[in-house]
């Protein structure tokens, strides 16, 4: 069953817009694509199909499934620390936001929103991606996977904004295209949006029975 759509009424009933960020805010994969790809073949490894390289989850864990048996744990933490240095050391010139997010974050800001990201990404490239593509100055609260120097879950950071935020899960949504988020969404009683052009399946999203669904910013 298809959740609802997200309509701009619906929208205006929170005050606390949370949004993931690859694929959700910016169409990032392919920098991450070209540069995990690289790393590999640089160190022996045959390059990586697109349905291997997963966005979203800890790039650990990425590395460590694609790399199989032959990956013992110092390979996988020297493929990883390669991955970060090149990433965060580029413009990201193949990145792009998703048609009408700043227009939204606009919207919402002048309404007042508190803005907040939640994302599986390192605080240092989140907020150099975010300043080069134009609304880093958008948002109240940015949460990453090692904010404070630890590994969050996303179920942790939406807990954090709430409280920064000094307001309550029902009055917050949080956009996602993972089944992750939206199971973190669920966990805080926070409404969820499925963000179906970003990089999850629809079907496994609306499986989880988001609060909404949403096709296109733009619409908002």
């Amino acid at each position: 069953m298809m959740p609802q759509i997200l309509t701009p009424n619906d929208l205006s009933k929170y005050s606390v817009a949370i949004f993931d960020l690859d694929g959700t805010l910016c169409d990032t994969q392919k920098d991450i694509f070209q540069i995990f790809r690289a790393v590999l073949v640089e160190n022996g490894f045959p390059p990586a199909s697109d349905d291997l390289i997963r966005i979203g989850p800890p790039l650990e864990d990425v590395f460590a499934e694609i790399a199989g048996k032959r990956a013992e744990e110092p390979i996988v933490m020297e493929l990883t620390r390669e991955f970060r240095r090149r990433y965060d050391a580029s413009d990201y010139p193949d990145s792009h936001l998703y048609p009408g997010v700043e227009q939204l974050l606009r919207k919402l800001k002048a309404k007042g929103v508190y803005l907040a990201v939640a994302t599986n990404k390192r605080a240092y490239p989140t907020r150099r991606l975010l300043e080069i593509k134009g609304i880093l100055s958008m948002f109240d609260l940015m949460i990453s996977i090692d904010t404070v120097g630890r590994r969050w879950s996303k179920a942790e950071m939406l807990e954090k904004i709430l409280a920064e935020a000094n307001q309550p899960a029902s009055e917050a949504i949080f956009f996602g295209d993972t089944t992750g988020d939206l199971l973190a969404a669920k966990k805080q009683r926070v409404a969820s949006v499925a963000a179906l052009y970003g990089y999850g399946k629809p079907e496994e999203l609306c499986r989880e029975m988001p609060d909404f669904h949403c096709q296109s910013l733009l619409n908002l």
